[in-house]
């Protein structure tokens, strides 16, 4: 908490791998004493040892992480400490020592000291805890040390003049903030490093701390100042002063008012074992609807609920759970506490193969779980998958609806009302249970769809009806309303797919292209509307969500350039039309109103590459959550906590405002491997929870996370490594951070001709060659539409008039430089729309300086 203006600065410690302590530093009690806590909010005041991968304390990382006064606890030159996972804090009245600790022989300790600091600086515990700790040393006698205190944070004040130094946790992650009172200088905090083999800062400026047992990472400076309700973005970086010097960085605010670092990730880890967390290990091609099933839920008090499929032997669980793989993969469930920590986690099959695709979550914590159950045998049964697990990871129900052996049906998307029902959608390639009287009891082609409502004890069909298209039929996601109306979408190549009351009566595409569909059906399963949704090539709905008018939110993938889309929003046009000689795959977002008869918006997301929607939530607001995958360099970025792509390809994740005129923001996700983002939901304060796929060794996980490290197994001849599940928790403010270097433009929407006003800061080093360009989103920087000089200045702002021949649709302006005669991008701003045009287009200027790279 802020108590007097001034800045206050969040930095992350993200342990790349687990360490421990070198021998020599003594730190903690010896090893025979004991330690309690006199309260349940209190943790064991004694070292504990990480958690090994295969079995997990589930209250490691559940309790809050507090700070000790030291009563003698350990060594007398120690205030305070705390303790959190692979880690130990100790703050003297000079420095902050680090004791890194785990399963690995390596050890290191890292000392930070704020260089030039108040020498009578005082250290003090602010917002003491009810709870207690107890200490019982035994050396030859015993000694009881009684009663500790313990506080929330701990404050060294005047550290410089008018700043002070507070640690703090929280969701049990380790912060540490500087607070500066109005008129005192950011530019004097300069940090000290002693330990660490060396300091680096990597593309994204972040902060790599190189050590013997491994690397640490502090996360760049994200600063922002709230102005008459206005969020404004303020630069801020790392500068390395020296080989152990590192300075922080603010560019120009309002020193008047405060400051605000945002920690962006609540938590995020990976989930997985030595081998492939992926059905089958199949290629995975989310541009035509070959991806992960991965499912990911959150109850109203925060905890998510996270499914998909597992090949690997270890794959975490925790005791009481079935700990044993069923065949040559398994389905599995992990739930884990609104900080990160893992409540239960299970396989979940027989003894045969099963996959999960989905999972749902009712309001008493009891989770519903879809996917597919292969036999293993004849006798065996083969077909969707369907299970109930309580609150504790304890199976409820568990059936099959299928065949017998080599029966392909698989269960897509599921869901649950109020009573306890759940819905299941997905598709069969064999006779699949009807109930008498559906509105379609006919199988159609190789693979038909299906809609089944089960009842709450797991026993009886209330409902199980077809879709009764002739073609292939898939349908990939359902929703359910508080009238027990069920909400069905994916793909058809279906000609003849039932239309009720249809906003699209037609399939546009090819013969053999597949479309997306929606449809509503009532309590008794007949059809309340259904619709086709998408243009001339194929495409499909991948995800499915509703607000609480009935308002129906939609995702997917589309090669059609003339997806329906409408006024206004982030992105009406497709993104550039070929992707290495093949039709680019685009993200779209879609709203359908309550009636099922217009759209109240549709847009793409979209840039040059693959681009696949494959998730979305809706907050009380109607603010659209959407996560997927993006092979583009140049995907729209918005307030992004990772604004540029690494590896093949990475997630996406996107939040739109309630009309889809902007994004609130949209971010990278991933590291230098292949990353996909499955599914996403929103607790109802705003955080959203990310649930997929990586195999990644760098993909960004946070300090204290449950599983930091990619599993590492070997999956093919080649050397490519095997993936993992990943969970992602987003702060529901957003990520919010704010690039070393930035540009922005307002307004979001303008006529040609018109004039923008844009604004830049954080440059460096600035130089002759810096530049602002027009680009069509999605288009090389050496496409420039018009350029304009920025006169050398590190920050400013001007007011840019643009091209009157400009064509109506989305642009971006970026801030380029000459690096080595190349052109590079320091910074991108928000998409803006151009809302009408000439029908000529203006060529594109020369490049200057030579190609840039993409």
């Amino acid at each position: 908490m802020i108590t007097r203006r001034g800045f206050r600065s969040v930095f992350f410690f993200v342990v790349i791998l687990l360490l421990r302590a070198p021998a020599g530093f003594s730190a903690d009690l010896p090893p025979e004493s004991t330690a309690a806590a006199t309260t349940p909010n209190t943790s064991s005041a004694r070292l504990k040892p990480a958690p090994a991968a295969a079995q997990v304390n589930r209250a490691n990382g559940q309790l809050p992480l507090y700070f000790e006064a030291n009563q003698g606890q350990t060594d007398p030159e120690v205030r305070f400490l705390a303790r959190g996972v692979g880690y130990t804090l100790f703050l003297t009245p000079t420095e902050a020592v680090m004791a890194f600790h785990g399963g690995r022989k390596e050890q290191a300790v890292v000392r930070m000291s704020p260089v030039g600091a108040n020498a009578l600086s005082r250290i003090v515990g602010g917002d003491e805890l009810t709870g207690k700790a107890n200490y019982l040393r035994s050396t030859g006698s015993q000694q009881r040390i009684s009663a500790v205190p313990t506080h929330a944070a701990v404050k060294y004040v005047d550290v410089y003049p008018g700043v002070d130094l507070v640690y703090s946790g929280r969701e049990g992650q380790l912060e540490y903030d500087f607070v500066l009172a109005p008129g005192a200088d950011p530019n004097a905090i300069v940090l000290s490093f002693e330990g660490p083999d060396r300091l680096e800062l990597n593309t994204r400026g972040d902060l790599l701390v190189h050590t013997t047992a491994g690397e640490l990472r502090q996360v760049r400076p994200v600063i922002y100042q709230d102005i008459d309700g206005v969020r404004r973005e303020v630069p801020g970086r790392y500068e390395l002063k020296s080989p152990r010097h590192v300075a922080v960085r603010v560019g120009p605010y309002d020193p008047s008012r405060s400051l605000v670092i945002d920690p962006v990730l609540v938590y995020s880890t990976y989930l997985g074992g030595r081998d492939d967390e992926a059905a089958g290990g199949d290629v995975l091609l989310p541009e035509v609807g070959i991806h992960p099933g991965f499912g990911v839920a959150v109850d109203t008090a925060g905890n998510a609920y996270v499914t998909g499929t597992t090949r690997s032997l270890d794959f975490p669980t925790t005791a009481g759970a079935d700990q044993s793989l069923g065949g040559n993969q398994d389905a599995f469930v992990t739930k884990l506490s609104p900080s990160g920590a893992v409540i239960y986690s299970t396989y979940l099959g027989g003894s045969c193969d099963a996959l999960a695709r989905a999972i749902a979550v009712d309001s008493t914590g009891n989770a519903y779980v879809t996917g597919r159950s292969v036999g293993c045998s004849f006798g065996d049964p083969s077909g969707v998958l369907v299970a109930k697990l309580s609150p504790t990871g304890a199976v409820l129900y568990f059936f099959v609806f299928g065949a017998a052996l080599g029966d392909t049906s698989q269960g897509q998307a599921i869901a649950v009302d109020a009573d306890g029902n759940a819905y299941v959608t997905g598709r069969t390639g064999s006779g699949f249970p009807t109930t008498l009287g559906a509105p379609c009891s006919g199988f159609g082609d190789l693979a038909d769809g299906f809609v089944a409502k089960v009842n709450a004890a797991g026993n009886a069909l209330v409902y199980s009806t077809y879709l009764c298209g002739t073609a292939f039929d898939s349908p990939n996601a359902i929703a359910v309303d508080s009238s027990a109306n069920a909400y069905v979408a994916g793909g058809t190549e279906s000609h003849d797919f039932p239309v009720v009351n249809a906003l699209q009566g037609q399939h546009l595409a090819g013969p053999d292209d597949m479309t997306g569909f929606v449809a509503k059906l009532g309590p008794d399963g007949d059809l309340v509307y259904s619709t086709y949704l998408g243009g001339s090539a194929g495409g499909a709905v991948e995800a499915i969500a509703l607000d609480a008018q009935q308002n129906v939110y939609v995702t997917g993938r589309t090669t059609a350039s003339d997806f329906p889309t409408t006024p206004g929003v982030v992105q009406r046009q497709a993104g550039f039309p070929l992707c290495g000689g093949i039709i680019c795959t685009d993200a779209f977002v879609t709203k359908i109103n309550a009636a099922g008869s217009a759209l109240v918006y549709s847009t793409y997301l979209a840039a040059e590459g693959h681009d696949v929607g494959l998730g979305i939530a809706v907050d009380a607001s109607g603010n659209a959550y959407v996560v997927g995958n993006t092979a583009s360099i140049y995907f729209p970025i918005k307030d992004a906590f990772q604004t540029e792509k690494s590896g093949t390809s990475n997630a996406f994740v996107v939040k739109l405002n309630p009309d889809a005129t902007r994004l609130v923001y949209s971010s990278y996700l991933g590291g230098e491997g292949h990353d996909i983002g499955v599914s996403i939901a929103v607790d109802p304060e705003g955080n959203a929870y990310v649930a997929g796929y990586t195999n990644s060794p760098t993909f960004p996980t946070t300090p204290g996370a449950f599983q930091p490290q990619l599993g590492r197994g070997i999956c093919d001849f080649f050397g490519t490594p095997c993936g993992d599940a990943f969970v992602t928790k987003i702060a529901a403010g957003g990520p919010g951070v704010v690039p070393a270097v930035s540009v922005s433009v307002t307004p979001l929407e303008v006529a040609p001709g018109g004039t923008l006003t844009a604004t830049w800061a954080g440059i460096t080093t600035p130089s002759s060659s810096d530049r602002l360009a027009l680009v069509s989103l999605g288009t090389t920087s050496d496409e420039s539409l018009e350029v304009w000089p920025t006169t050398g200045a590190g920050s400013g702002s001007i007011d840019l008039t643009l091209p009157d021949i400009l064509l109506p649709g989305t642009y971006e302006l970026r801030l380029l430089t000459d690096v080595n005669f190349l052109l590079t991008t320091l910074a991108r701003s928000s998409p803006f729309n151009i809302t009408r045009g000439s029908p000529r287009r203006p060529d594109p200027l020369p490049p200057v300086g030579g190609k840039g790279a993409r």
